[in-house]
């Protein structure tokens, strides 16, 4: 299980959740004046390569501000939970990069803490 597949915040007040690995009902006390997102049932991985991630990859996405969101252009139940939820989600084909997905993932978490450094925000909106 990977966090990325399990909690990710969104914005300041907003995360991600998945409803198979989180019990809604005992999230942390810090998270309860939160708009908690639940991920909707993610579109199947048909990449070979891909095919041992878990289903729920579908929440690593990559927050460019507190409106767009990178996210797998496949995963179209999350592209439209997020539009529903107010965000902007730009589709990219990560599945594509097969087996240095998670090469790129990094470099994009880079890329993430890098701005979040440079505009002096904190990266996962622990203070709500």
């Amino acid at each position: 299980m990977h966090i990325d597949s399990t909690f990710m915040p969104l914005a300041p007040g907003k995360v991600l959740v998945n409803p198979e690995y989180l019990d809604l009902n005992k999230l942390p006390n810090i998270l309860k004046s939160w708009e908690i997102l639940v991920a909707p049932e993610p579109e199947p991985i048909s990449e070979y390569l891909l095919s041992m991630c878990s289903k729920w990859i579908s929440l690593n996405v990559l927050m460019l501000d507190h409106k767009r969101v990178l996210v797998e252009k496949s995963q179209e139940s999350m592209i439209k939970a997020l539009k529903n939820w107010g965000f902007e989600p730009i589709p990219c084909p990560f599945l594509h990069y097969g087996q240095k997905a998670p090469l790129l993932l990094m470099l994009l978490f880079r890329l993430q803490w890098q701005i979040a450094m440079k505009q002096k925000t904190i990266l996962f909106y622990a203070i709500a």
